[in-house]
This record gives C-alpha cells, sequence and structure tokens, in this order.
C-alpha cells in the first residue's frame, strides 16, 4: 500500500491551458494537482514516431522545471504501459506533485504534437 489515505481516487484533471511551443506541449493547471497519468491521442500521419531523446518535466510553480528521470518509453520492452499504441502515448506518474507539465518532444515532426488530445489524470485530494 503506496497511497496515502484520501489519495485513492483518479480523476481528470482540467488543465488551465495547453499550448504548443516548437517541440514541447506545456500544460499549466489552476492550481497544484497530484499527477497519476498523462495521455495524449495523436496522428501517426507523415510524422516520427519514436520518442528516444524526447522527456517530461514536472514543475510546482510554473516556473522551475525538474526534468522526469524515467524514459518517455521502456525501449526493453514498449508496449508494457497499458493502453500506450501508435496513436496513443501514456505516461504513469507515481502522485507527482505539479502545476505545470512539459512535454518535450525534442522532435520538429514529432507525431505527439500532430492533431494531439491531452488528458490528464490525477489524484481526487
Amino acid at each position: 500500500e503506496h497511497t496515502k489515505a484520501g489519495f485513492r481516487e483518479e480523476t481528470i484533471i482540467q488543465p488551465a491551458s495547453i499550448k504548443v511551443e516548437e517541440q514541447k506541449i506545456i500544460i499549466d493547471f489552476p492550481n497544484p494537482v497530484f499527477l497519476t497519468k498523462l495521455i495524449i491521442n495523436h496522428s501517426s500521419n507523415d510524422c516520427e514516431n519514436s520518442f528516444g531523446e524526447g522527456f517530461i518535466a514536472t514543475s510546482k510553480d510554473g516556473i522551475n522545471f525538474v526534468r522526469v528521470p524515467d524514459p518517455l518509453v521502456d525501449l526493453e520492452s514498449p508496449e508494457s504501459t497499458p493502453g500506450m499504441n501508435e496513436t496513443t502515448f501514456v505516461h504513469m506518474f507515481a502522485a507527482t506533485s505539479a502545476r505545470s507539465l512539459i512535454f518535450n518532444s525534442r522532435q520538429d515532426k514529432s507525431c505527439i504534437l500532430k492533431d494531439f488530445q491531452v488528458k490528464v489524470m490525477g489524484l481526487k485530494i
């Protein structure tokens, strides 16, 4: 049992804003949240569908970002993340506190940045 009492129910979190800057998706929340999952549905046509150099970073204040050490995809077993496929990216968080989140593809023609829809899950407090 690694989740504190009161931190059990997962819910969809509505971002205050979602914007794209260069190779990044920047997601801001109106208040600090506890992230559990980032789901990005995207196109797979005429784009780069590799995640090699990309990363995710979170911020508690919207200014100072800390890079999440986990790779975007487990290259040993890329299918190990439930729900992930060629048009859906999924990243799991261990109830990470954040006010902002950056997905940095580090690619100019990343599939994730093409016709994307973002869904963020977090813990109901």
